[in-house]
Formats: C-alpha cells, sequence, structure tokens
C-alpha cells in the first residue's frame, strides 16, 4: 500500500500487476510506463513481460500474493484505488484470488467493521474495462455455494485461512464497502460497459471518463429531473410502470430492488497527461458536470491533463506558453498558424503540462463524492 497522487483516492494496493491494452483509452497508459521502470529497478512482481502487442516490459499479469493482506494491518481509514496497476479482472487473474481479495475487504471494510468504531474502516473503489467478466464474478461470489468453494480452493494456495472458509456462508454478495466503476473514454466505450456495470450489484456504482477523448453523454444512466408528474421526488422512480409515458422511459425501473433507483451515484472525468496527451474540447466535461447536477450525481473533475484552454493555465517561469493548436467539437486537432482564430464552437488548447492546466472548471473546483458509507478520517476534500 502507498499514498497517492490520485485526487479521488487516499492510498492504493496493488495485489496485482500487468493489463493489456483493450481500447484507445489504454494508448497512453500511465500503469505502462511505470512498469517498465520498475522492471529496471528490479522491483519484485515487475519482472513478468507482457505481450509486446498489447502489454510491455514488466506489465505481465502477475499475482502480489504477499500483498494480500496488507489492509489487515491497517491503522487508519483509507479511500483505496484496488490496482492501480493493473485490471482486476483481467482473464489472467483466478476467480479464487479475486476471492481472496473480496475476503480481505469484508474484513476490513464496513460489514464487519462498521459495528466497531475503534476499527478503521476502509473504502475500496475499483476501475475495469472488463465489465462482463466483472458482472460474471460478483454472481458467482453471490452465489453461498459458489463463494465457499472458491474460499476454501484458495485456501489451498494460501490466499485465505480456515476464518475465511468458517465466514464464507455468512459474507455478503454485495460488500458494503465496495465501490465499482468501468473506465469509458468516449460514447462508444460508454454505450459498451456501462450497461454490464449496471447489471452488476454494487453499494456504489461509478464511471471514470478519464482520458475523456470524445462527447459523452451519460443522461441516460443519471437520475433525470422527474418530468412525468409521477416519479417519486426522492428516488426518481416512476409510480405506473405498467403504463408508461414517453417521459417514463426515462427512468430505470427495477422490481428486484422494489423500484429504487439504478442509476450511477458517481460520475469523473478528466482529461489525459504525459508524453502524447490528446487534448479534450472543454465542452465535454463542462456537459458532464451539467448532466450530473441536473440530476443530483456527485461529480468530480480530476484534471485538464496536459492541455488546457488558452487562458486556463498560467505561463512557465521563462514567460512562455506550450504549443497551441485548435479542437473541433469532435476531437479532432487543427493546426494552428500566427493570427489564426478557432471558429466559435471550436477551442483554442495551449499544451500547459499538468501542474499548469490544473483542475479547475469555469473557476471552480469539483470533488465531489458519493453520499455513501465514509469514514470520518478521510479528509473533507473527498467528500
Amino acid at each position: 500500500m502507498t499514498s497517492t497522487r490520485i485526487e479521488w483516492a487516499t492510498d492504493v494496493w496493488n495485489p496485482i500487476s500487468g493489463c493489456d491494452r483493450v481500447s484507445d483509452g489504454c494508448t497512453n497508459c500511465y500503469a505502462l510506463s511505470f512498469a517498465r521502470r520498475h522492471r529496471a529497478m528490479g522491483t519484485r512482481g515487475y519482472q513478468r513481460d507482457g505481450r509486446p502487442e498489447t502489454s510491455g516490459p514488466g506489465f505481465g499479469v502477475t499475482l502480489h500474493d504477499w500483498a494480500l493482506t496488507e489492509p489487515l494491518r491497517w491503522r487508519t481509514a483509507k479511500h483505496v484505488f484496488l490496482n492501480s496497476m493493473s485490471d482486476a479482472f483481467h482473464p489472467e487473474v483466478p476467480d479464487e484470488y479475486l476471492a481472496a481479495l473480496w475476503a480481505v475487504m469484508y474484513w476490513t471494510g464496513a460489514d464487519v467493521r462498521g459495528r466497531h468504531a475503534h476499527r478503521p474502516v476502509q473504502t475500496y473503489l475499483i476501475l475495469t474495462k472488463r465489465p462482463p467478466r466483472m458482472r460474471a464474478w460478483l454472481k458467482k461470489w453471490a452465489d453461498r455455494d459458489t463463494r465457499v468453494d472458491l474460499i476454501t480452493r484458495a485456501a489451498e494456495r494460501g490466499w485465505c485461512d480456515h476464518e475465511d472458509i468458517t465466514n464464507a456462508p455468512f459474507m455478503p454478495g454485495r460488500l458494503a464497502s465496495v465501490w465499482l466503476g468501468v473506465s469509458v473514454e468516449n460514447q462508444d466505450a460508454a454505450d459498451t460497459r456501462i450497461p454490464q456495470l449496471m447489471q452488476t450489484p454494487a453499494t456504489v456504482r461509478f464511471v471514470s471518463a478519464e482520458p475523456l477523448l470524445g462527447p459523452l453523454d451519460l443522461t441516460r444512466w443519471l437520475r433525470p429531473a422527474p418530468d412525468c408528474q409521477h416519479a417519486a421526488p426522492d428516488d426518481g422512480c416512476c409510480s405506473h410502470p405498467d403504463n408508461m409515458t414517453p417521459e417514463c422511459h426515462r427512468w430505470l425501473h427495477c422490481p428486484v430492488t422494489n423500484g429504487q433507483w439504478q442509476g450511477l451515484d458517481w460520475v469523473i472525468a478528466g482529461g489525459e497527461s504525459g508524453p502524447g496527451a490528446r487534448p479534450m474540447h472543454p465542452r465535454w466535461p463542462e456537459d458532464l458536470r451539467a448532466n450530473c447536477e441536473a440530476a443530483g450525481v456527485p461529480y468530480f473533475y480530476k484534471q485538464w491533463g496536459a492541455w488546457a484552454p488558452h487562458g486556463t493555465g498560467e505561463p512557465s517561469t521563462a514567460g512562455r506558453l506550450g504549443k497551441t493548436i485548435h479542437v473541433d467539437p469532435h476531437g479532432h486537432i487543427h493546426t494552428v498558424k500566427p493570427g489564426d482564430q478557432p471558429p466559435a464552437d471550436w477551442a483554442r488548447m495551449v499544451r500547459y503540462g499538468k501542474k499548469r492546466s490544473g483542475s479547475a472548471l469555469d473557476g471552480e473546483h469539483y470533488q465531489q463524492l458519493p453520499g455513501h458509507y465514509t469514514d470520518p478520517a478521510i479528509p473533507n476534500t473527498l467528500r
């Protein structure tokens, strides 16, 4: 476990490392670059190379089983990003290993420690680009007999112990302190991944639109403003599901949960940073913010990244700005000649760099979290 500069978490826990590219959002993966450095330094767990076409040096999927029990030793409550150096639902990660991870999160989360104030309650945030396996895994975990079998087999491999086996029948199918999310970089990724997320049981479901590489409309998965005159004001559910008006189809009605709202609980957005970073049109995060505000969904704007609108970042100490380009609403980049002025719907973007670009959106900072279980030890900036 280490502290992190990721603004929406306090720490990272990496019991797995390594991954493979699956979409455009993976093109400039920061974890791939870090893994290459770790391999060169001889760091434990980063000595297996991945496939050259989809991974890289030191980025082959590796189980860090020596790190499995780290959360059991933590003495303070943390907001933990699980597997910042991998995807927990990569096909090379065994189900038994996932069972061991879930067992640790059960013992250190609100399901067990929420009743004992003297023991720190951890909150875990998991992001994936592989929601079909996440959904399939949670279905296995929710089945009592399958869960017991998985934990028993994990114990045979040294990943769980007798106490885990004894308590396996009583572990809940949905852990109170585990938040599940998907990474989406554009509308195609959202249309593919979010429906799978919505069918996955979780205390908090969230989307990370970082790097945001195109316009993104999430309104169908956010709670819309009541406008059919038959929606409950507290949860937005339609009161006459058997006789829906066209407006009612904007709501999601889930009979399994007795009509409780099943939309997204949180949205994160941000631009890309680092070498080769692609610019983000300002309208994209602004539209997401507007949609989240209208739906009452917390919005966390993480960063502009390497590129920001002209006038957003501060000049360097030498008084010079970086490269300037024009970006149209579809994300196409246009070179700029001296004196060029962008059309009304284009944006003039400058490569300030991540630090100088900052995270202010229209002069305001948006660092909101879901209003679910959080521990008082979590900094106010993360609430």
